[in-house]
């Protein structure tokens, strides 16, 4: 395994502990001591507006600038933390919502191309993304397991500590992604060069499609679910907080099970079973209340993650078959966020009405079932580990 996937696994799992915690840091500043749902969820939209923005300015840029590629993602996570401990000085909605959307934005200048990197370093396999997702996943897990006891010693210990998480993974990915290499056709910023960019992203609608569709479904995060569950179903804080690091850690298998069915089968039968689940998860949420209400919160958790390796893969594969794949996962990346932005702002109507929060699981249904062009296509091709010299695998 090469530095740059060390390197992304080990940000990755460094930088979810301080997002899990954050996530539900912002949670209880917003929907509960400033008894405001509505603020939770536009600080979270902040967020993704932000991050789709730069996901994908960064991905045209990084693959005309592969040094810059090298160096600037790191530089931006120490950004993030400076921003998140910016947030543990204030209780104001409207800065902390400013100071969301900031973040939002250096993150757009990481993650989508830490996924590229991963992607295409790992030679087109669903399951080592999916391992990626994983560690994600643990990092979260960790991040809301361990937010009651600093939370204990005040809201702002926990921003202290997610600031200096961010250092780390920061730190990490300067040192390990020297070698990074992306494998890029586009060269010139010139406007024939744009509009040609264009058409390709034309040419993979369905890839970009999931993404947006995979954003909305999993727009119904921890920072939106912790206050439902403790406002609306009864659950007491540190029940909700530890159902949702179990649902966090329940996506663990769930990525990985995913990404191994994709790999056997295809994209669309793994991302038609993701999709019904999480349309069960999401009914048994609406129904009922207390511990079984927090029970679906996890399952839905663990479910909707796992639709996020599928639908990135699917961006990285098809990208690299156009020749541009920093590109497709930056615009896959800004379409998820558009969708995820549009999310959390529905939470307060749909929960008031009966299996209302069942409307989250409706686009990723519709995608899925969406029928894929003729031909034989990334999503077709067998995994690189299945095929001994080949660098193409199914696009997941």
């Amino acid at each position: 395994m090469d530095s740059v996937l060390l390197a992304a696994f080990a940000a990755v799992m460094l930088a979810t502990v301080a997002f899990g915690s954050t996530r539900l840091a912002l949670g209880e500043v917003l929907g509960i001591e400033v008894g405001s749902l509505f603020y939770a969820g536009l600080a979270l939209s902040a967020f993704f507006a932000g991050r789709g923005f730069s996901a994908t300015v960064s991905g045209f840029i990084y693959e005309r600038r592969v040094t810059l590629a090298r160096r600037l993602p790191g530089l931006a996570l120490f950004g993030i933390a400076a921003t998140v401990y910016a947030q543990g000085l204030t209780k104001d909605p409207v800065l902390l919502t400013i100071l969301a959307g900031l973040q939002g934005i250096l993150a757009g200048l990481t993650w989508p191309l830490v996924q590229t990197s991963v992607a295409l370093h790992s030679r087109g396999s669903t399951l080592i993304l999916s391992v990626y997702f994983a560690l994600g996943s643990i990092g979260i897990s960790l991040g809301r397991a361990l937010y009651p006891t600093l939370a204990s010693q005040g809201v702002s210990r926990v921003f202290m500590t997610a600031s200096m998480l961010y250092m780390a993974a920061g730190a990490v990915l300067l040192a390990g992604f020297q070698s990074l290499t992306l494998g890029s056709t586009r060269q010139e910023a010139s406007m024939g060069a744009w509009r040609e960019t264009l058409a390709l992203l034309l040419k993979a609608r369905r890839a970009l499609l999931v993404n947006l569709a995979s954003g909305f479904s999993v727009g119904l995060n921890s920072q939106v679910l912790y206050p439902v569950l403790v406002d609306y179903k009864g659950v007491d804080r540190y029940t909700a907080s530890y159902a949702l690091a179990a649902g966090g850690l329940a996506s663990i298998p769930s990525k990985l099970l995913v990404g191994a069915l994709a790999d056997a089968t295809s994209l669309n039968r793994a991302l038609l079973v993701t999709s019904i689940s999480i349309a069960a998860s999401l009914a048994s949420l609406s129904i009922f209340d207390g511990i079984v209400a927090a029970a679906a919160a996890a399952a839905y958790l663990a479910f909707s993650s796992s639709v996020v390796p599928l639908a990135r893969m699917t961006a990285a594969m098809e990208g690299k078959k156009l020749g541009a794949p920093a590109t497709m996962v930056g615009v896959s990346n800004t379409l998820s966020n558009i969708g995820s932005m549009i999310a959390p702002v529905l939470a307060q109507p749909l929960v008031a009405l009966p299996c209302g929060l069942v409307a989250y699981a409706v686009p990723i249904l519709a995608a899925a079932t969406t029928p894929r062009r003729k031909g034989r296509s990334v999503e077709e091709a067998r995994p690189t580990w299945a095929v001994s010299g080949s660098s193409t695998g199914r696009g997941t």
